[in-house]
């Protein structure tokens, strides 16, 4: 199971999301279980689309960035994926508040 993240920071983009992701399904075999859709505190939307689909890491990235992502994550997640990192895809942090 592969799970793609999308995030977009310009409503247009976050806009054109289904369409793009009708043609990639057409071009692509995508086996998606469910997409869960997030708006951020600061109104940007986080798209988490869950596939049956194995997909390695840089096709992850690959369809991420075709799919709209937010270009300037895209460069993080590719240095993270160079370096080898486990958890490469970031998408958002939780804060977790420590009890004193």
């Amino acid at each position: 199971m592969s799970i793609i993240k999308l995030d977009y920071d310009e409503k247009e983009h976050f806009l054109s999301f289904p369409n793009k992701l009708n043609v990639i399904k057409s071009i692509i075999d995508l086996d998606i279980v469910y997409i869960n859709v997030y708006v951020s505190k600061g109104g940007n939307h986080h798209v988490l689309i869950h596939l049956l689909n194995e997909f390695n890491d840089l096709e992850v990235l690959c369809l991420q960035q075709i799919l709209g992502s937010d270009w300037v994550r895209g460069a993080f997640n590719l240095r993270r994926v160079r370096a080898g990192q486990k958890n490469w895809n970031i998408l958002f942090n939780e804060h977790l508040e420590v009890n004193k």
